[in-house]
């Protein structure tokens, strides 16, 4: 598809679309063409496509004699630019949390909420958790994240009184499931799986009339961007995700300043916001 884009836009621009009018295109042309493709690619990943799409047109052209030259070789790789990940505000995390009902399975799910929400976990730390993982006279959380490294995370108050509400219900409503050492099951008694955790948490949201898809990592972005909204230390926030290198968490820190810079712009007469 990138190649046959390529190929209309130098038949348009040139008139011709032969082996030498092709080796001869120089960088500028080539930008001519990407800057184009990058209007309609809003994507990073979607324009390094292209662009690896027509030095692989030209290396094979290199490699079956057709080309003397790659004109490619000059043209510099789009930057990959992160996005930012989805996060919810504080209010919507509230909605969410006061979605499920009064069922066991209601509780179960307060309590899977708020262990996202409140402990930063991953979809697949949560499913994972056993009920000995759980400290709740200290109110803190074992877990095993990637390459089976433990680090030990504090649980919220509420998280806390939801857990302890749910394990009673489970062991009286459904007191077969005692033998089983998973923190929290499906309603058959059986373990959890990450994609019925992001069934459940969007059944939810939609309950809760967020009228948006919420996945599951998003609980754990907003975990990250609300504490470092309320002064949390970087390096603190890093050892509660289990990310392995700083810079990984860095990316929260910018999330925060986006929104203080709409904040700012949406409030102060000097920024453009209205005068009060």
């Amino acid at each position: 598809m990138d190649i046959l884009l390529f190929a209309s836009w130098v038949q348009k621009s040139f008139g011709e679309f032969t082996p030498t009018l092709l080796e001869s295109l120089k960088p500028k042309d080539l930008r001519s063409f990407l800057a184009i493709r990058k209007k309609t690619l809003h994507a990073g990943s979607s324009l390094r496509r292209a662009q690896s799409a027509m030095r692989a047109f030209f290396r094979h052209g290199i490699q079956r004699k057709i080309f003397s030259r790659d004109p490619m070789q000059t043209v510099d790789t789009p930057r990959s630019i992160r996005s930012l990940p989805h996060v919810l505000s504080a209010s919507e995390a509230e909605h969410l949390l006061g979605a499920p009902g009064n069922s066991l399975l209601g509780a179960r799910d307060r309590a899977i909420l708020e262990v996202l929400y409140g402990s930063g976990l991953r979809v697949s730390e949560l499913t994972t958790l056993d009920i000995a993982s759980v400290d709740l006279g200290n109110r803190t959380l074992r877990v095993l994240g990637k390459g089976r490294k433990e680090r030990i995370i504090p649980l919220s108050p509420p998280a806390k009184r939801v857990i302890e509400e749910y394990l009673g219900r489970r062991f009286s409503e459904l007191p077969q499931t005692r033998e089983n050492p998973h923190l929290f099951l499906n309603r058959f008694g059986g373990n959890l799986t990450p994609r019925s955790v992001a069934r459940m948490i969007d059944k939810h949201a939609l309950q809760s009339d967020m009228m948006k898809k919420v996945r599951p990592h998003a609980l754990r972005h907003s975990f990250a961007t609300h504490l470092l909204d309320g002064g949390a230390d970087l390096r603190a926030v890093q050892e509660m995700l289990g990310h392995a290198s700083l810079s990984t968490t860095q990316i929260y820190t910018h999330l925060s300043q986006e929104r203080l810079r709409k904040v700012y712009q949406s409030s102060h007469p000097r920024a453009g916001g209205k005068p009060k």
